[in-house]
């Protein structure tokens, strides 16, 4: 692949001007993967193309984009992209940005057309677009001053009519994109402290944090009415518990309204998907409320009725002497021996969970720990649970993992029964089987899964996230490596080592050009290492079927 840089103009007024071809040369052979051009400079700053193929052959189209690198600071561009008909120069397609600004940033870094040309149109022989198996992409480029592009931006934004947004949209961008403030809150994202959103809190490790070190690096600041509001979050005496796993839960959920990540709030239809910020909730007139239960219904489901709002049906139950005796017998067998825990409950969940402790004497937990025998997993329609960082934990200690129909099976035989034909199968990601092979796993007394492998973690990640992973494969029998030590552990092995894995983040919410510069960034490291690379999703889908993934296949390091 090469570019050819022609006519660049740098024009008095801070504006540079550029026209530049890419040979893509063969094309036959691209593929889903993103392909970049060399590296082109106009004025000071650094830019490439890329282009891949999105989707199959028959529908599928050519996808080709600009992208702004090392943008630390905004860009502001117009430009128009080519494909060449290198037969019939009247026949080149060719788009552009109509006239408009577009801003480059470090987040969205990445501008073109997900749609340029499809792909049976573009690999047509009566077209000229491919000739020996070259593409021309042609790009012509204008960069902006960055005040004048401000200006203009600023002036569109004002005239910009509110009557015609959303009434929703108005209320999420208010709530949620707000910059007054150094520390914002981990869930809704703003800074804004009102009479709505409480104080602004700071914890660390459960406590609440001294003015005096409200900036420290482990300290989480939210908002008091989301802590009240995130559903997984609780004291134990004066400690918060999971206010650091509700967070990285939360960073990967975006808001229903607004688009942001961190709406922890879920709608409690369970089946429902939609997800909030609790001021955009808030804002939303259509959402149903149950103060006391912390509990919220959606628009689309305002119609169902909360816990306390549904008939209760009693049976009459004849407490007879041996019904009685029976009922003692089976608090004083269950409640020995039981040890549960839950996983994503719905609010009448952990009300069936807490009404059986109670009348079974079983001991539940608040957290995975060593001596939990159960783990009661909340299920969608189709069986499937969510895979929490307490299921994964689960699954490696060979533990019980059952949907809480065996709660209610038990409750209902007042009796211990059976609990294989309860247990979860798959998870929402599609991985199955992976509580029955931990139990197996653990019956043989076979070694933890990871054992004997090295983990690296590269490049960006949630902190908390990133931290939680390194639990999990240090629980699994793995071993992370700092840089320092990877390297120079990797110094005295001679060949590639397919023990060693070096981690980045596959995040698919981010642009794929970022996706790929965390690749490209842990496979220079690799090199160096003498490792293979992974996306950290491998960790999770080998933990979820507790059966390694196959590794990706090593490239010559």
């Amino acid at each position: 692949m090469e570019v050819e840089n022609q006519n660049p103009v740098n024009g008095n007024d801070g504006d540079s001007t550029s026209t530049l071809k890419w040979r893509i040369e063969n094309v036959s052979k691209l593929d889903e993967e993103n392909h970049f051009s060399p590296i082109f400079v106009i004025g000071p700053h650094k830019w490439c193309l890329v282009a891949f193929r999105r989707g199959c052959n028959v529908n599928g189209y050519l996808s080709v984009y600009v992208v702004a690198l090392e943008c630390k600071n905004s860009r502001y561009a117009k430009f128009s992209l080519a494909i060449i008909d290198q037969t019939n120069n009247e026949n080149t397609l060719r788009k552009d940005t109509e006239g408009e600004m577009i801003q480059f940033t470090d987040d969205e870094n990445d501008w073109g057309f997900d749609e340029f040309i499809q792909l049976k149109e573009l690999e047509d022989p009566s077209n000229g677009f491919i000739v020996n198996d070259v593409c021309i992409v042609e790009a012509e480029l204008r960069i902006t001053s960055t005040q004048e592009s401000k200006e203009k931006r600023g002036t569109d934004e004002i005239m910009e009519s509110d009557e015609e947004k959303d009434p929703v949209t108005l209320l999420a961008s208010t709530s949620c994109l707000d910059n007054a403030s150094a520390f914002i809150c981990a869930f809704c994202q703003t800074s804004k402290v009102s009479e709505d959103s409480g104080s602004m809190l700071r914890f660390s490790n459960g406590k609440e944090v001294e003015e005096d070190k409200v900036s420290g690096p482990n300290v989480i600041h939210v908002h008091q009415i989301c802590l009240m509001w995130a559903p997984q979050v609780y004291y134990v005496g004066e400690t918060l518990q999971n206010l650091e796993l509700e967070v990285v839960r939360g960073s990967k959920l975006k808001c229903s309204c607004c688009g942001l990540k961190g709406a922890a709030l879920g709608c409690f239809e369970h089946s429902c998907k939609n997800t909030y910020h609790f001021p955009c909730a808030f804002g939303t007139s259509d959402c149903r409320w149950y103060n006391e239960g912390y509990l919220i219904l959606c628009p689309s489901h305002s119609d169902t009725k909360f816990p306390h709002e549904k008939t209760k049906k009693r049976k009459k139950l004849a407490m007879d002497n041996s019904s009685a005796v029976h009922r003692k017998s089976w608090q004083a067998t269950a409640g020995s021996k039981l040890v549960l825990c839950g996983s994503s409950l719905s609010a009448e969940e952990k009300h069936l969970l807490a009404n059986f402790a109670k009348i079974s004497c079983v001991t539940i937990s608040e957290n995975m720990k060593p001596n939990v025998t159960h783990l009661i997993a909340s299920t969608d329609e189709k069986g499937a649970c969510r895979r929490t960082f307490r299921y994964l934990k689960a699954i490696l200690d060979g533990k019980w993992v059952l949907k809480i129909d065996w709660i209610k099976a038990c409750t209902e035989a007042m009796d211990l029964v059976d609990e294989e034909p309860y247990e979860v199968e798959v998870d929402i990601d599609g991985c199955r089987d992976g509580p029955r092979n931990g139990r197996l796993r653990a019956s043989k007394g076979a070694p933890k899964l990871f054992n004997g492998l090295h983990f690296h973690f590269s490049g960006e990640f949630v902190p908390l996230y990133k931290k939680s992973l390194e639990e999990l494969v240090l629980y699994a029998g793995a071993r992370v490596l700092t840089k320092n030590t990877l390297l120079s552990q990797s110094s005295d092995e001679g060949e590639c080592s397919s023990t060693t894995l070096v981690v980045y983040d596959f995040d698919e919410e981010v642009s794929f050009t970022v996706l790929l510069e965390r690749r490209r960034e842990a496979e220079d490291l690799a090199k160096q290492s003498k490792s293979v690379v992974i996306g950290h999703t491998w960790i999770l889908e080998s933990l979820a079927a507790l059966k390694l993934e196959p590794l990706p296949r090593r490239h010559d390091l």
